[in-house]
């Protein structure tokens, strides 16, 4: 029996079309049904039509699809920001290079606790991707993925196209597989259809590129892969890889559903408030932990230590009386970086609609 396909292994992807709504997020599940809602494939819609088309043959099983009103980073912004997509998703503007759409997409996953998927342009060479790149330092929730691609699939070839839907496909794979911390790299991202790379890859140029923080596609006996799943991060110490960020994107989407349902109801106190807050969040997180998402850690002499996290609820001191609120911090230890520990604060009131507040 196949996985639920949740929030995590989906993709969002915004761009122009002929037809069909705008700003609108919309699950689609096929270019069938992508076709059905904006037109077949012409010269508008190609860069998200291939886009589409390359997660789907590689594996992926759904998408949101946005068309944007314009082509102006205004435009894609207020169409990200008007889709109604979950928290937890991969997020592309396919076929924008790394310029100010880029960068609007960037700060909307920032937002909005997704990853950002973002590419150069065609014919960027490494070290010219790696320039392009450097505004991006210090993103934790940006990859950026090199070089272009072509792909075979039902007899059709398609020459030169972002690698995106790849790396969105080999995400939702890893996580369908496996879970939100999986890995979607290695020999867990094998091409289906990927042929060829615009730049062909050595050991050396990977290296190269992934210093510089971008996560590479290479050539390998058994066909293309990723080399890595590298965010932005400008704190490498504690931000790897995108998995951490996915980790804590997908905790925080899991916490803020849990919580979305406790202030449904109005309680009459702080204190029942906070027994099911309590609640809430170990029952997420030892979900997690069970899983194997979290690595616990033994405590001294043989003590119990911590199944992987550890989390807080407080209430704060000084509120207004119509503002009740509790303060839950969560402190998660990843398996794949088990010397990370992140932190999130999530403030519950009892009568207004639950907000996300992230400390880094």
């Amino acid at each position: 029996m196949s996985r639920p396909v949740g929030a995590s292994a989906r993709y969002h992807v915004v761009g122009a079309a002929d037809t069909g709504p705008v700003g609108a997020g919309t699950l689609i599940g096929s270019l069938a049904q992508f076709q059905a809602l904006h037109g077949p494939r012409t010269t508008v819609s190609a860069p998200v039509w291939d886009d589409l088309a390359l997660f789907f043959s590689e594996g992926g099983a759904q998408a949101y699809v946005t068309r944007a009103g314009a082509e102006d980073p205004a435009s894609y912004r207020a169409a990200l920001d008007t889709a109604g997509v979950p928290s937890g998703v991969a997020v592309a503007a396919p076929g924008h290079g790394l310029g100010e759409i880029a960068f609007e997409v960037a700060a909307h996953a920032a937002a909005t606790a997704k990853i950002a998927l973002l590419a150069g342009d065609r014919d960027q060479d490494p070290a010219q991707l790696a320039a392009a790149a450097a505004p991006l330092a210090g993103l934790d929730h940006v990859g950026v993925f090199h070089p272009w691609v072509s792909t075979a699939t039902a007899g059709t070839t398609r020459t030169w196209q972002p690698p995106t839907g790849y790396a969105a496909a080999s995400r939702a794979r890893a996580h369908l597989t496996t879970g939100y911390w999986g890995q979607p790299a290695g020999t867990a991202s094998l091409a289906r259809t990927v042929r060829h790379l615009r730049f062909p890859t050595t050991v050396a140029d990977t290296e190269a590129v992934s210093t510089r923080l971008v996560s590479p596609l290479v050539s390998t006996r058994d066909g293309v892969a990723l080399y890595g799943w590298w965010s932005q991060a400008a704190d490498q110490g504690n931000f790897p890889t995108l998995r951490t960020r996915d980790l804590l994107n997908n905790i925080a989407a899991d916490l803020g559903d849990a919580y979305d349902r406790l202030v449904t109801h109005n309680w009459d106190t702080l204190a029942k408030l906070r027994a099911q807050a309590s609640s809430a969040t170990r029952a997420v997180l030892a979900s997690v932990a069970a899983a194997g998402g979290l690595a616990a850690r033994p405590g001294p002499d043989g003590t119990a230590g911590d199944p992987g996290y550890t989390f807080t609820v407080t209430t704060p001191t000084v509120q207004p009386d119509t503002h009740n609120e509790l303060v839950v911090r969560v402190l998660v230890r990843p398996t794949h970086h088990p010397v990370v520990v992140a932190v999130r604060v999530f403030r519950v009131p009892i009568l207004e609609p639950f907000p996300v507040l992230e400390v880094p």
